[in-house]
């Protein structure tokens, strides 16, 4: 019994850097007075559908404990490498700019909605 938790172990520490991502992306934020948390879901999943191609997992996170107060959300992006979030970045921008009817509508929505606190890349060290 004893071996087969240290191979258990031993295969969870394997597999875990492959399941994590090389680049997150967090963006905490407030849910501005109109906009409730089913609103601010419609444009999560919004932000899924365009996002699958380049790899992009997303979730929202609230906060349990801290000294935040409970009113502040992170938007949590993985990304398989920074790579990938560039030319995610790129995409939905471009789509932005062009008029593209799915990234315009995302960002109009993202702007009526939320009140970006702060909004941070980060790296793993994984590699």
């Amino acid at each position: 019994m004893k071996n087969k938790g240290i191979a258990l172990l031993l295969w969870l520490s394997i597999l875990s850097p492959m399941s994590q991502a090389d680049f997150v992306r967090t963006i905490v934020f407030n849910l501005k007075p109109d906009c409730s948390r089913d609103d601010f879901m419609t444009i999560h999943l919004q932000m899924q559908e365009f996002s699958r191609a380049s790899g992009m997992k997303a979730e929202i996170m609230v906060p349990v404990f801290g000294p935040e107060p409970l009113n502040v959300f992170a938007w949590v992006f993985r990304y398989p490498s920074a790579t990938d979030w560039g030319k995610g970045n790129d995409a939905f921008w471009g789509g932005v700019y062009s008029g593209d009817p799915l990234e315009s509508k995302i960002w109009i929505d993202i702007q009526e909605c939320i009140d970006v606190q702060y909004s941070r890349g980060w790296r793993t060290m994984a590699k």
